[in-house]
């Protein structure tokens, strides 16, 4: 529900520390992503995670909606501390697993799997696909473009390194959603009544 309503991207939400939200202003800051190598014991720390900074550097300040303030209360209540064995660096997490572990993107989307199963083995009916995590990011630009957000502050939210990459993976969706419609408006703007300029016979 976080990502989905805030555009992290994985490695940032699983990164995310108790002292990076501000619970008054409603705010969230991203300071760093979680790394992680699936080989054991192959990083410094002698786990497989890893602090290091966001992608392309885009350390900022984004807003939670009232969706995803609840989300991040909801997951207070449930986190359980203090986790033994666990490095130091990790223990003031916001998200940890049952076993006090930092999460990835693989056993995520793997209990997403597992979810999606259980939806359709309970629902025969419907067939509700599989799908990872990062696509409730790519789901939450989508709707702020279409409910009017400027992509120069979606760029900032989704922490882009320019603006082009926000124009090409989400404004191009939108227009080519209602270009149709917007295209029949013009031609009954434009061509409603007859043209009064001559017009070229074949």
């Amino acid at each position: 529900m976080l990502i989905l309503n805030t555009g992290l991207r994985v490695g940032e939400a699983s990164a995310i520390k108790l002292s990076d939200i501000d619970f008054y202003e409603r705010t969230l800051k991203i300071e760093r992503s979680l790394f992680y190598n699936p080989q054991k014991g192959a990083l410094e720390n002698g786990t497989k995670f890893r602090f290091q900074n966001p992608k392309y550097n885009s350390k900022r300040i984004i807003p939670l909606n009232d969706t995803a303030y609840e989300a991040v209360v909801n997951q207070m209540k449930v986190r359980n501390s203090p986790y033994k064995n666990l490095p130091e660096e990790f223990k003031d997490l916001l998200f940890l697993n049952r076993r006090g572990r930092p999460l990835d993107q693989r056993s995520i989307n793997h209990n997403i799997s597992v979810i999606v199963n259980r939806i359709n083995i309970n629902n025969p009916d419907i067939e509700f696909k599989r799908f990872g995590i990062h696509v409730l990011r790519h789901t939450f630009a989508t709707n702020c473009i279409d409910l009017g957000m400027e992509p120069n502050k979606l760029k900032t939210i989704l922490g882009h390194a320019n603006i082009t990459v926000t124009l090409n993976n989400y404004v191009k969706q939108i227009i080519t959603k209602y270009d149709t419609a917007i295209l029949d408006e013009l031609y009954e703007t434009f061509f409603a009544e007859e043209p009064d300029y001559p017009v070229a016979c074949s």
